[in-house]
C-alpha cells in the first residue's frame, strides 16, 4: 500500500508544479467547505502545499501570520516523508527571505520531485483561510511562480481526499483498544507530512467501550507547546469527526454516537468539561497532538519523536504532567 500512496503522491507533485500553493487541505466538520481531510488533522489548521520537480531550489519570501497560533513551512520527500533539516516555523522568525532547503546534507533529496507544506494553526474560532496576501511568494530562479486561487487549492484538495483516505486507511498501526495514551511506530501509523514539531499519540475505544474521559492540564507556564489538543478519527478513512484544543485543567468525554455522555458524568454546565464524539464504525481512535517547539528551540523538554512505538508508561513518564489520566467508560457498568 506503500507503493499506491507513492504513486498518489507522484501524480501530484508533477500535476501542481509549477503553480504557487495550489493543493489546500482545510479539515472541517462542514462538507461544504471540508478539503483533504485525511491524517487525522485537527480542525482548526490548514495546509497550503507547494511542489517542485527534481533540483528545484525555492525560495520562500513573506511572514508567518501574526494571529496563528503556530505556522511552519516543511519540505517533504516523494513519499511524504520529512526531508531533515527543513522545517523553519513562526517560533524561529517571523519570515523573510527562507532559503528552505539551504541545509539539506543529502543531496538525493533533490532527484525526485518534492512538496512543500505552509501549515497554519488558527485561534479558536477562527474559520476564515490564509488570504492571498499572507501567503508565501515562492521564488524559483528569483522569478515568482504564479498563485493558485483558493477554489483551484480546495478543488485540488477535494479531488485528492477520497485517493489518499483510502491509501492510508490500509496503513494502521496495530489496534491496542482500552489502552492508555501511546505513541505509535511511524512506520504503522497512517500519517502523511508529518510536523516535526508535533507528537502523535493515539488511544482505542473497545467494541465494549462507550467512550473514554480525559483528565489532564495544558501548563500555562510552557510556552513551547504551541497546540495540545484531541482528534476523534477513524483509522478506516483516517478522517478527523470532530478536535477540540485544551487550555488549563481539562475533562475531555469523547463518545461513541448514540452514547448519553450525562450518564458518564458529563456536565455541560461545567466550563472545565467538553464533549467530542466519533462518526466512526471501523477503528475508532483519539489522537492527542501536541505541536511542542522546544527541540527546533534546541532544547527539547518532551523528546517523543522516535520512530519506534513508545507504550504508555513511558509517554507518561517523558511527558511528566503534561501526559493525561484516561478512563475508559465501560456499557456493562452504566
Amino acid at each position: 500500500m506503500q507503493v499506491v500512496l507513492q504513486f498518489i503522491l507522484s501524480m501530484l507533485y508533477e500535476y501542481s508544479a509549477g503553480l504557487s500553493w495550489a493543493v489546500l487541505s482545510y479539515p472541517s466538520a462542514d462538507p461544504q467547505t471540508s478539503c483533504l481531510n485525511v491524517a487525522s488533522p485537527s480542525l482548526s489548521s490548514e495546509y497550503w502545499i507547494s511542489t517542485f520537480r527534481p533540483y528545484d531550489r525555492p525560495v520562500f519570501v513573506g511572514v508567518f501570520p501574526a494571529w496563528a497560533e503556530y505556522s511552519s513551512l516543511s519540505a517533504y520527500d516523494s513519499q511524504g516523508e520529512p526531508i531533515p533539516g527543513t522545517t523553519v516555523s513562526s517560533a524561529q522568525t517571523t519570515g523573510g527571505t527562507i532559503d528552505l532547503m539551504a541545509g539539506v546534507a543529502n543531496v538525493s533529496a533533490f532527484e525526485l520531485p518534492y512538496a512543500v507544506i505552509h501549515r497554519v494553526y488558527r485561534p479558536p474560532n477562527r474559520t476564515q483561510c490564509l488570504r492571498d496576501s499572507e501567503k508565501f511568494e515562492v521564488r524559483l530562479g528569483g522569478v515568482a511562480q504564479p498563485l493558485a486561487s483558493e477554489t483551484q487549492a480546495r478543488d485540488s484538495g477535494k479531488e485528492l481526499e477520497p485517493q489518499l483516505q483510502k491509501a492510508l486507511g490500509k496503513i494502521h498501526p496495530d489496534i491496542r483498544p482500552d489502552t492508555p495514551f501511546y505513541k505509535p511506530s511511524t512506520r504503522d501509523f497512517p500519517g502523511l507530512f508529518p510536523n516535526a514539531d508535533a507528537t502523535y499519540l493515539v488511544s482505542s475505544p473497545s467494541r465494549q467501550t462507550a467512550g473514554m474521559r480525559i483528565e489532564g492540564c495544558r501548563p500555562d507556564a510552557a510556552p513551547w507547546i504551541k497546540y495540545l489538543g484531541f482528534m476523534t478519527t477513524d483509522l478506516y478513512t483516517t478522517a478527523t469527526d470532530a478536535s477540540m484544543e485544551v487550555y488549563g485543567c481539562y475533562t475531555v468525554f469523547a463518545m461513541t454516537l448514540g452514547e448519553d455522555p450525562a450518564s458518564y458524568g458529563y456536565d455541560a454546565a461545567n466550563a472545565s468539561q467538553h464533549l467530542i464524539t466519533w462518526n466512526a464504525d471501523v477503528f475508532p481512535t483519539l489522537v492527542m497532538r501536541i505541536v511542542d517547539v522546544s527541540c527546533s528551540l534546541g532544547a527539547c523538554k518532551y523528546d517523543l519523536n522516535q520512530s519506534h512505538y513508545v507504550p504508555w508508561w513511558e509517554c507518561e513518564a517523558i511527558l511528566g504532567d503534561v501526559y493525561p489520566t484516561t478512563i475508559f467508560l465501560d456499557t456493562t457498568l452504566n
